[in-house]
């Protein structure tokens, strides 16, 4: 890092540390690796998509490498031994996901560059959860306005009645399927940009 930026324009630069809890990070891996590998089953896909699923399966399988010499008409998910989370816990792969959340040894290593008050460290469930209160915080943090919490429960409460005006037509369109028929439904999407 320090090759990078230097000294002095790195003890300018603020960072934000966004942190999951250890285990829903750690199932998460496993489940995005389980996704990605199952995608092998969807039509193709261009050629590094292809490669991010090779690496996926062969972290997540016992047999992918077999499993993709075999022929054709036998490359059946069947054939495709994906680990349970227990056992992917116990593979290297999974091993060493697991150090990832070992959150302390990363700060600890990221404050040999950098000063404590460079480093604006959060809980994942605090965005999620105190969105307004985070975006209040990192708000001081980098020198901002400060009103973000009247203006994200507004957009929220918006947002909110908008997905539910979306849902109740798409349960009348449901409702009344013989209605489709006879007439052309078109649901105008808003996007609201900051």
């Amino acid at each position: 890092m320090l090759e990078t930026y230097g000294s002095i324009l790195l003890s300018k630069k603020k960072f934000l540390l966004i942190l999951r809890e250890p285990i829903s990070r750690h199932y998460s891996e496993y489940q995005m690796r389980v996704r990605v590998c199952l995608g092998a089953f969807k039509p193709k896909k261009k050629d590094e998509d292809q490669q991010r699923i090779y690496r996926n399966c062969d972290k997540i399988t016992s047999n992918y490498i077999d499993w993709i010499h075999l022929p054709v008409e036998e490359q059946v998910i069947d054939n495709l031994h994906i680990y349970t989370f227990a056992q992917w816990l116990k593979s290297e792969d999974g091993s060493a996901e697991i150090e990832r959340g070992h959150y302390i040894q990363h700060i600890m290593a990221w404050l040999d560059y950098v000063n404590r008050n460079q480093l604006f460290i959060l809980n994942f469930s605090s965005v999620i959860n105190k969105t307004g209160e985070t975006m209040t915080a990192l708000s001081k943090f980098l020198g901002l306005k400060t009103d973000w919490g009247k203006l994200l429960l507004l957009l929220f409460i918006i947002y909110y009645y908008y997905l539910l005006f979306i849902i109740i037509i798409i349960i009348i369109i449901i409702i009344n399927k013989d209605l489709m028929l006879n007439y052309h439904y078109h649901l105008i999407l808003i996007q609201i940009h900051i």
